[in-house]
C-alpha cells in the first residue's frame, strides 16, 4: 500500500495549498549580545590597526629627518590615518545592516500577503469540509423526535388522568351509597341493643324473691322479633372478580354495577381503594396491569400462600414475567415512600380477600379468577418486587 495521501481526501487537497512558514533565521534580527560582541571586536581591530599605522608613520617621519615623535604623536598619527577608513567601514556595516533588515521586513510582508490571500480560500474549504453541518442536522432531528415523544407522553398522561378521574368518581359514588346505608345499619343495631338491655332489666325486676314460688313465664306469640342489624348478603364471586377488574370504559355498565355492589362490603371496599391507588401510581410511571405477562400459579400454591407460606416454595404465586416492570417497581419502592406504603396496604388487603376465596368450597376457581384481575396482577407485581418470594 502506498503512503501517499489520496488527492480526493482532505489531506490531499490541503497539501498543495499549505505554504511553509518562513524560517526563524530569515526573519529574526541579531540580538543585543551579538551586537555588543561585534562592537568590541571592531574596537580592538580599529585600535590595533590605528596603532600600527601611527607607529609606521612616526618611523617614516623620523627617517626623513623630522625628529623623534613621542607616544602622543604616534597615537594622533594613527587616529588620523585610521579614522577615515573606520568611518567608511562603519558606514558600510550600517548600510549592510539596513539592507538585511529591509530584506527581512520584505520577506515578512510577503509571508503575510500570502496568508491573507489564502485565508478566504482556506476558510471556504474548511466550511465545506466541516462535519458540523451533519452534526447540527442530527441534533435537530433528535430534538424533534424527543419533542414528538414528549407530546405523545403528555397526551397519554392526559388520557390516563381522565380515566383515573372517571374511576375515582365511580368509586366515590359507590362509597357514598355504602356510607348512606351504614347509618341505617348502625341505628338498627343500636335499637336492637337498647331493646335487649330493656328486656334484661325487665327480666331482673320480674325475678321472684329467694324462696318464692316461680310463676310460669307469660308468652306473647304476637311479640315482634327485632332484627339485630340490617345485614346484607355478601356479593358473589363473579361480582367480586368483576369489581376487582374495574370497569374497562364508560360503557362498561356491568363493571360499574359490580363495583357499586362490592364497595358495600367493608373488606372489599378497602381492597378496591388500595388497588385503585396502586394502579394509579403505576400508570403514572407507564406500568399497566393489563399489559403484564403472567402465569397463574396452581391453587395449592395460592392456598399455602394464604396460610402464611413465603419464600421460594410459593414463588409461582408471583407469576409476573416482566423483569423490567419488576425492577421498575423495586426502584419505586426504594425511592418513593408514598408508593411503598400504598403497595404494602394493597398486599395486606389482598391477603384478606385471598383467604376468603381459598376458604370457599370452590376456592380453586375463585383464586385463579382473582389472580387474573387488574388487582391480582398488581398484587403479584408488587409482591415480587418486594422480595416476598426470595
Amino acid at each position: 500500500m502506498s503512503d501517499k495521501p489520496d488527492p480526493g481526501s482532505d489531506q490531499g487537497r490541503a497539501a498543495p495549498d499549505a505554504q511553509p512558514p518562513a524560517p526563524a533565521a530569515d526573519l529574526a534580527l541579531p540580538g543585543r549580545g551579538a551586537r555588543l560582541r561585534a562592537g568590541a571586536l571592531w574596537a580592538v581591530v580599529w585600535t590595533l590597526v590605528g596603532g600600527a599605522l601611527g607607529q609606521g608613520a612616526a618611523m617614516a617621519l623620523e627617517r626623513s629627518g623630522l625628529g623623534p615623535i613621542g607616544p602622543g604623536g604616534v597615537a594622533a598619527l594613527g587616529l588620523a590615518l585610521s579614522a577615515p577608513w573606520a568611518v567608511m567601514l562603519a558606514a558600510a556595516a550600517v548600510m549592510a545592516r539596513i539592507d538585511e533588515t529591509a530584506r527581512r521586513v520584505s520577506a515578512l510582508h510577503r509571508q503575510l500577503s500570502r496568508i491573507q490571500a489564502d485565508l478566504p480560500r482556506r476558510a471556504a474549504r474548511a466550511f465545506e469540509a466541516d462535519p458540523g453541518k451533519e452534526l447540527a442536522r442530527a441534533m435537530a432531528g433528535a430534538a424533534r423526535e424527543a419533542l414528538d415523544a414528549e407530546r405523545a407522553a403528555m397526551a397519554r398522561a392526559i388520557a390516563e388522568i381522565g380515566e383515573t378521574q372517571r374511576r375515582l368518581d365511580a368509586v366515590a359514588r359507590a362509597l357514598g351509597d355504602g356510607r348512606a346505608a351504614a347509618p341505617a345499619s348502625s341505628s338498627a343495631g343500636q335499637a336492637a341493643a337498647h331493646a335487649q338491655a330493656a328486656a334484661s332489666a325487665e327480666q331482673v325486676e320480674r325475678q321472684p324473691a329467694p324462696g318464692a314460688a316461680r310463676a310460669p313465664a307469660p308468652t306473647d306469640e304476637a311479640q315482634a322479633v327485632l332484627p339485630l342489624a340490617d345485614e346484607r348478603a355478601a356479593p358473589g364471586w363473579p361480582t367480586i372478580v368483576a369489581a376487582l377488574e374495574f370497569p374497562r370504559d364508560e360503557s362498561d355498565a356491568a363493571g360499574f354495577a359490580a363495583l357499586e355492589a362490592a364497595v358495600r362490603d367493608p373488606v372489599l371496599s378497602e381492597l378496591l381503594q388500595a388497588a385503585e391507588d396502586t394502579l394509579t401510581l403505576l400508570a403514572q410511571h407507564g406500568l399497566y396491569a393489563e399489559d403484564l405477562s403472567v402465569n397463574i400459579a396452581p391453587f395449592e400454591d395460592w392456598a399455602r400462600f394464604a396460610a402464611g407460606a413465603r419464600g421460594p416454595e410459593v414463588a409461582a404465586v408471583g407469576g409476573v414475567r416482566n423483569p423490567e416492570a419488576v425492577e421498575a417497581v423495586r426502584r419505586l419502592i426504594r425511592s418513593d415512600p408514598i408508593f411503598r406504603d400504598t403497595a404494602m396496604h394493597l398486599m395486606r388487603r389482598f391477603d384478606r380477600v385471598l383467604r376468603r376465596a381459598v376458604d370457599d368450597p370452590e376456592g380453586a376457581a375463585h383464586a385463579s379468577a382473582l389472580a387474573d384481575t387488574r388487582t391480582g396482577r398488581a398484587f403479584m407485581l408488587v409482591a415480587q418486587a418486594m422480595g416476598v418470594f426470595d
